[in-house]
Formats: structure tokens, sequence, C-alpha cells
């Protein structure tokens, strides 16, 4: 092949790419107008949560971290957030203004993207190379976690590929576990009957599939992790695609929508590849992006 046929399929692949991502901004960007103009279908509501708020620390790079920082979560039991790192598979425990507090690698664990704090000193992760889930203890003392010692679920009805469960969280009020597949498709799950692990025998475990509404489809590319916001009950969902947090109500009714874009919310740069987000008891959203940046956001 010469060298102008290369610079041709190079500059055709650029302007592909380029075109896929502005359609998603596109979409993204008419779903927030909808939201702004009340439209029939997406309309705020009172439940409407981080409609006050804006970024308060932004792009703060932890240190501790280097790289594949994913999921996040908020355990009211420390008052501290953990993550999750991929490569090498580890925890990470952040406090609330992004200083890094420790590091727990994860021995036995393969694609650690998603983590979700459960009761007391225990958590989920997900395993999204194997499809499992893992309870985990993470106690002060913890300094490893062996996934052979864990307590473990393997999830089924997912396909055979690196594009397993990338988020999860653990709704306390319903005692279930809700899942999110990236894309190709992109699903939500819903894990009935946990509400008794990881102390108790599981008796008996009931998935269903979350009737995604349309709009979901259309301005959210990825699904990147998924939080419960138990004060409310609402859905949020987190595109990293699409540079957008997504909320929604149970029953599927669009109630908010969040851009992580420039200039949006006092954001001075567009949120990279954000991977993972989560609340805290004082309503405050958190969200971790790769490779190792922090943001915080709350009212003023």
């Amino acid at each position: 092949m010469g060298v102008w046929s290369k610079r041709i399929l190079w500059l055709a692949f650029v302007g592909v790419a380029v075109a896929v991502s502005w359609h998603f901004r596109v979409h993204a960007l008419l779903h927030y107008a909808a939201l702004s103009l009340g439209v029939k279908e997406p309309t705020r509501t009172a439940l409407s949560v981080l409609r006050d708020h804006h970024v308060q620390l932004e792009a703060k790079p932890i240190a501790g971290v280097d790289r594949n920082l994913s999921g996040l979560t908020f355990s009211r039991y420390t008052q501290t957030l953990f993550g999750v790192v991929n490569r090498p598979p580890a925890v990470v425990e952040i406090d609330t203004n992004g200083v890094w507090l420790r590091t727990i690698p994860l021995a036995g664990f393969h694609d650690t993207e998603g983590i979700s704090h459960v009761r007391d000193d225990w958590f989920v992760i997900s395993d999204e190379r194997h499809h499992r889930l893992h309870w985990v203890q993470l106690g002060v003392a913890v300094t490893e976690v062996d996934a052979s010692q864990t307590i473990s679920m393997q999830l089924p009805l997912l396909p055979r590929s690196n594009l397993g469960v990338e988020g999860v969280s653990w709704d306390d009020a319903q005692g279930r576990l809700v899942l999110v597949q990236e894309q190709w498709p992109q699903r939500v799950w819903v894990l009935q009957g946990l509400d008794q692990m990881p102390e108790g025998r599981l008796s008996r475990l009931d998935i269903a599939t979350w009737q995604r509404p349309r709009w979901l489809d259309i301005v959210a590319a990825d699904l990147s992790s998924v939080t419960v916001h138990e004060p409310t009950g609402q859905w949020f969902f987190l595109s990293a695609a699409s540079g957008l947090v997504v909320q929604y109500d149970e029953s599927g009714r669009l109630v908010d929508t969040f851009p992580l874009w420039r200039s949006f919310r006092g954001l001075t740069h567009s949120i990279p590849q954000a991977e993972g987000m989560t609340f805290d008891d004082q309503g405050r959203l958190f969200i971790v992006s790769e490779p190792n940046l922090f943001y915080r956001f709350g009212p003023p």
C-alpha cells in the first residue's frame, strides 16, 4: 500500500471516529435541551437530585494511583470512598477530598470494574472478564484479598466476552443488586434474593432485565457505571462515551441529565473517560476518570 493510500485510510478513520463522537454528543445535547425545554416525555421533577450541583473539586490526580481507576462507591461505615483498579487488580480507599489512603491488592482477580458498599465492612466487587461477583471484607487491618477466599457467585446469562458487568450498585432499601453491561448490547440487570449475603446462605436468586426507556438508548453510548440514590430511590447511569449522567426513576421515567462537558456546572474542561460514580450521605456526587482523576460535585 502506498504512502498516500495509507494517509487516506488514516484520515478516513479519524473522520469516522470524530463523526461517531459528535453523533453521541449531539444526541446527548438534544436530550439535555429537551429536558430544559420541558418536552412531554423527559420532564424535570422535584426529585432532580443534581439540579443545583456544581463542581467543587476538578480533575484532581489521586496520588498513589497511576492508571486504570474504575468503579467507585461510598462507605457510610468509614465515611470514605473505595474504587477499583483493574490492571493490576486492586481496591483503593480515598477520602472525600480525593486524598489516597491505602491500596489493597486483589490476588486472583482478573478485570475488576465495579464495586459497591453493602454494609459494615462488606463490599461486592465485579470481575468483568469472568462474570463473577465477589463479596469481600475490607476492614482497616486488611492488606490483601485473595479471590479464592471470598464468597463469590458466577453470573448466568452473560456473554462469554470482555463485555460483562461494568458497574454494580447495592440497593440496601430493597435488598438487591443493580448491574450494568457496558455495550454490545447495553443491559441493566436487577438481582433479587441477595439480602442475606454474605452472612447467610443464598436460598434463591431472581434475575430480571430492567426494560430501559428508549431515551437511554439514544443518549448513552455506553454504560460505565450505575448507582442507586437511596434517599429518593432514583437510578443514575454514567456514560463515559457521551460524557453524561442520566437520572431515572425505577419505572423508567426520565428525571434529569447532568452533562460532564466543559462550561457545564462550573467545569473548565470536559471529564475524559468517566468510569465510576457514587453519592455520599450528604448528597454530593463523586466521579473518577481514567487514569486517576477525581471530581466532586455538590450544591453551593
